[in-house]
């Protein structure tokens, strides 16, 4: 007579040596597509602790003959693909803490979200938003485990800032110059604009179970499994291939590189702290002339719309590579004039112009929750540190955070 294992994680017990190092994880899903509502079924069914699902986009009708959980009044009604994702999921196993985030990860995801998580999966279409969130990992010194998939083949790679090289080094020319941040606003729109590339649910399977595998690997959840990180599959059905390769190669010319020397855990949120009370914390815990790069991917933000003619004014904080038209003043309707920038500094921001930013907020000026703000000195450049806003930890994971620093290079 066979006994089976108590419980609903039974078997995975057997199967897994440490299934509870995934029952205390927290793991950051970036996209909930065809790949992504692959790798959310594996993980939730595993018994992961909490699961954050990021994605802006509404379910379509032609994502259903790929999506398990996606229905046709969804796309119906146009709901937002991380909500019906998450209520699916709670009802497939109700242990899980699933939070769904519908939110575009290439600016309104603060960088802090991925350094706290303990895993984070990139499921996300195209190039660009692939290379923003490449850079995001490292620059919080975290590895990812990206992949893609189009007609009949995919690839999952493991990426470690600390192990070898990232998604940059190793893209193609002509698809770095093309896609990484940085490029040319319009055609940033122009990629940002087009549809998705035709997939099918056998390669988002094949490729979401290497990434969940990956994931178990991160987590340590089978110590006695080696490590893979740094390291690369590709597959494809038609022809029955499966590659493996090495990432191990840092390109000496990569661009990505460029990690904070240290995060420091600021008792600040975006949503209660004004540009005023953030510079006046940076000035009196810091020992130098602060400056903030609030680029987003290298393009500068429009941090609001003013009417020159009327004086009328609105926040902004978007980023130029949306596209923002040609918007028109509701009062006179003169064309807006917006007002971009690429650094804040006391000496910028002291501009006649610029005087209605102190006193918003800095979600009203763009800043997501839990973002780490790249600060540097005046006067030396060299100094490059992040500031998180750690007080919105709670919003994204649900509780306080330590007052600690982390050590980039550690």
């Amino acid at each position: 007579m066979r006994i089976e294992p108590p419980g609903r994680y039974g078997r995975l017990q057997s199967a897994m040596s440490d299934h509870a190092r995934l029952r205390n994880a927290t793991v950051l899903l970036l996209g909930i597509g065809a790949l992504g509502n692959e790798v959310a079924k594996n993980l939730v069914l595993l018994g992961v602790g909490r699961l954050l699902i990021v994605d802006f986009d509404h379910v379509e009708e032609s994502n259903l003959s790929r999506s398990l959980l996606f229905r046709l009044e969804d796309a119906q009604n146009r709901r937002l693909k991380s909500d019906v994702a998450a209520e699916r999921l709670r009802e497939m196993n109700p242990d899980v803490d699933i939070r769904s985030l519908p939110l575009d990860c290439t600016w309104e995801l603060g960088d802090g979200v991925m350094r706290h998580a303990d895993a984070i999966v990139g499921a996300v279409d195209g190039w660009f938003p692939r290379c923003v969130l490449n850079r995001a990992a490292l620059r919080v010194g975290k590895p990812w485990i990206v992949g893609g998939i189009s007609h009949d083949h995919g690839w999952v790679w493991e990426l470690d800032p600390k192990e070898g090289g990232c998604l940059e080094c190793f893209l193609p020319k002509e698809i770095k110059n093309r896609f990484s941040p940085g490029g040319c606003t319009e055609e940033i729109e122009g990629i940002i604009e087009q549809g998705g590339v035709p997939t099918t649910p056998m390669t988002a399977a094949i490729a979401a179970a290497y990434q969940v595998a990956a994931v178990l690997r991160h987590l340590g959840c089978n110590p006695s499994d080696p490590t893979s990180r740094g390291q690369g599959i590709n597959f494809n059905l038609q022809d029955r291939d499966l590659g493996r390769f090495e990432l191990s190669r840092r390109s000496a010319r990569c661009p990505a590189h460029t990690p904070y020397t240290k995060i420091i855990e600021a008792p600040l949120s975006a949503e209660r702290t004004t540009l005023q009370e953030l510079f006046a914390w940076l000035r009196h815990n810091l020992s130098y002339d602060p400056v903030v790069d609030i680029t987003i991917a290298g393009f500068e933000r429009v941090v609001y719309l003013h009417c020159l003619s009327c004086h009328y004014a609105e926040k902004c904080g978007k980023p130029t590579f949306l596209g923002l038209g040609a918007p028109l003043c509701p009062q006179c309707k003169s064309a807006l004039h917006k007002v971009k920038m690429s650094k804040w500094s006391d000496v910028a921001l002291h501009r006649t112009e610029l005087e209605p930013l102190w006193d918003m907020t800095l979600t009203d000026c763009g800043i997501p929750r839990l973002h780490i703000l790249p600060v540097s000195s005046l006067y030396d450049r060299d100094v490059r540190i992040g500031v998180e806003l750690s007080d919105d930890r709670a919003h994204w994971f649900g509780h306080e955070c330590p007052r600690e620093v982390y050590n980039g290079s550690a």
